[in-house]
């Protein structure tokens, strides 16, 4: 057999250069480069099996066969390394977004407002009204005006 006749899979290698490509694509930090590298790693993968099966079929007319392997590994590292990527720019841009929110709505903390007219300090005993008497249970929650709280309440009547 002529070695000088022999020539490369022009497949196989142009898988090894989308692989290439690709894996500098996926190496970048920008985000139109990562999803880039995705369509390019998974061209040279599909493109490297194809070259592969027709070296096989041309049953030693054709070389190429290491160039197709090294093209479907670098185009799967291409194709992984983007993904990684890719999820690393979206958690880091939603961690930002969340603490924007966190930063524009901080957590509200109960006030005490002081009673405009505190009862005064004398027994109960001495009390007399005709009103009801409204007894809040709130089991030590603060009652807001901002957010709800469960509370029990005794009536009494006092007239």
């Amino acid at each position: 057999m002529n070695l000088a006749r022999i020539r490369y899979s022009k497949l196989a290698i142009v898988s090894l250069v989308l692989a290439s490509v690709g894996a500098l694509f996926a190496l970048s930090r920008d985000g139109r480069l990562l999803v880039l590298a995705i369509p390019l790693g998974l061209m040279a993968l599909c493109i490297a099996g194809l070259a592969g099966w027709l070296i096989r079929r041309a049953a030693g007319a054709m070389r190429g066969r290491r160039l197709a392997i090294l093209g479907a590994t670098l185009g799967a590292f291409a194709t992984v390394l983007s993904l990684l990527g890719l999820g690393a720019l979206i958690r880091k841009e939603f961690n930002r977004v969340q603490r924007q929110q966190q930063a524009w709505n901080p957590p509200m903390q109960p006030v005490e407002i002081p009673a405009p007219n505190p009862v005064p300090r004398v027994p109960a005993t001495n009390f007399t009204s005709n009103l009801p008497i409204i007894v809040l249970q709130t089991s030590g929650q603060p009652i807001s005006r901002h957010a709800q709280t469960l509370v029990r309440a005794k009536f009494f009547d006092a007239g």
